[in-house]
């Protein structure tokens, strides 16, 4: 192995490093400032509340936010949500409101189903989100 190899292999491992810091600090700051710290509830824009109502309405969520359907329609759900309101996915807020872990998971198991397109129509129904893929 040449040194100046082993020197760019360095540098490029340092810059990795360094984006993925950036990253967990991002994290951390999310999840720090998720939940209020006096009144202990979920603190989130007022958007994704609007679409968290909507699924409440739709029967997706029970009257404590919680909700009523399988974890991988939950992901779908909190994919939705998020996209909507941020433009990403955000897992942590939906999994503290929840009381739930892996949504990831969940949400990778669910874009592998067969009916996952039928069960993402229906969530942007209930949302009232038009679906940005159908092109009718």
């Amino acid at each position: 192995m040449d040194y100046f190899d082993s020197d760019a292999r360095m540098n490029a491992c340092i810059i990795a490093c360094d984006a993925l810091r950036k990253e967990l600090y991002a994290l951390k700051a999310e999840l720090s400032s998720t939940k209020d710290p006096e009144t202990g509830r979920i603190e989130l824009p007022e958007r994704a509340w609007e679409l968290l109502k909507r699924a409440r309405e739709g029967g997706l969520l029970d009257e404590a936010w919680r909700p009523l359907v399988s974890n991988t329609e939950a992901a779908l759900l909190a994919n939705t949500i998020s996209s909507d309101v941020w433009g990403e996915r955000r897992w942590r807020c939906f999994e503290k409101l929840w009381g739930k872990n892996q949504l990831q998971r969940d949400y990778q198991t669910a874009i592998c189903m067969r009916k996952m397109d039928v069960i993402q129509r229906k969530i942007l129904e209930i949302l009232g989100i038009k679906d940005s893929n159908n092109h009718d």
